[in-house]
């Protein structure tokens, strides 16, 4: 049986991860698109990139018609 302070030392970083993770998801709720600006607007491979991996997670993917 686990001593009460072994118990302590993992509780805390357990802890620490379901918050995380409940922000993530919580994000993700509130997220609808993804806007890209200056450099990252101009890659036309990170655009391609995000934008197939945000349309599973039902996001958009934005830049400026200048982007270039």
């Amino acid at each position: 049986m686990p001593s009460q302070n072994n118990q302590k030392k993992h509780e805390s970083p357990s802890r620490l991860v379901l918050t995380t993770l409940h922000w993530d998801v919580f994000i993700l709720l509130l997220l609808q698109s993804v806007f890209l600006v200056g450099g990252f607007a101009a890659s036309d491979w990170l655009f391609g990139e995000l934008k197939e991996a945000c349309n599973q997670m039902g996001l958009g993917v934005l830049r400026p018609d200048s982007h270039v």
